[in-house]
C-alpha cells in the first residue's frame, strides 16, 4: 500500500500517520522520522526546560535540519541565560539559538 507524500494530506491526517509511525521510536529517531516527512521549514521554540534541552541535544547532536528559537518576552532569569549561553557554546557551531537578547525580538534564521 502506497502512502500519499506528506504534501497532500492534511495536517490531520499527517499528524496521524506520524504518531503512528513514531509509535516505537526512541526521541532522535522520532524527530528524523517527522524531518522526512515535512518537506517545509520546521521551527522548535525552547524555553530552555530539562525537556527542551533532551530535545535540543537530539536536534543538533544529529545535524537536522531544525530550526530552534527561543522567544525572549523581556526579563529572563539568570540561571535561563547561564543555560542558554551554556547550550550556544556546546553546540556551536553549528547550532545557533536565534533571539536577541537586548530585546524581546526574536530573528528567525535566514532574515
Amino acid at each position: 500500500m502506497s502512502h500519499p507524500r506528506p504534501d497532500d494530506l492534511s495536517s490531520v491526517a499527517l499528524t496521524a500517520r506520524l504518531a503512528e509511525q513514531c509509535r516505537q521510536l526512541d526521541l532522535p529517531k522520532r524527530l528524523m522520522t517527522v524531518r522526512r516527512a515535512i518537506s517545509g521549514r520546521i521551527v522548535f521554540t525552547t524555553s530552555f526546560g530539562i525537556e527542551d534541552q533532551a530535545i535540543t541535544h537530539a536536534i543538533f547532536s544529529r545535524g537536522l535540519d531544525i530550526d530552534v528559537v527561543t522567544l525572549a518576552a523581556g526579563h529572563l532569569f539568570p540561571e535561563t541565560l547561564e543555560v542558554w549561553d551554556d547550550t550556544d557554546r556546546y553546540y556551536r557551531p553549528p547550532a545557533s539559538l536565534n533571539c536577541a537578547r537586548s530585546s524581546a525580538r526574536c530573528s528567525m534564521p535566514g532574515q
